[in-house]
């Protein structure tokens, strides 16, 4: 976890940049045609496929990062059973007074 930490710092422009784009492009879509006026409400009618293909873009961006992490996560887990189940394998070819020497 302390890796990805590390890589979050170090994209933490692209992340701001995606957090914005999603805010915005979500809130321009769904803010209601009645509440903006004129030009404004015409804007978002004519690029509401862009501002769409945006959010999408931001929001696969965010599931990519938190499968990478849940990714990372499962490995590590599985890497630590192993390692366990590797140790008590060792242990189980010790005969008894090996292990009366490992328990000292």
């Amino acid at each position: 976890m302390k890796r990805w930490i590390q890589h979050f710092y170090q994209l933490n422009r692209l992340n701001w940049l995606m957090v914005w784009l999603l805010l915005c492009c979500s809130i321009i879509l769904l803010f209601p045609a009645g509440l903006m006026k004129g030009a404004v409400s015409q804007w978002a009618a004519d690029h509401a496929a862009w501002l769409g293909i945006g959010m999408l873009i931001a929001i696969s961006y965010f599931c990519s990062q938190g499968f990478l992490i849940a990714w990372e996560w499962a490995c590590e887990e599985w890497q630590a059973r192993r390692q366990q189940d590797q140790l008590a394998q060792m242990i189980g070819f010790l005969d008894f007074n090996e292990k009366a020497v490992l328990r000292e």
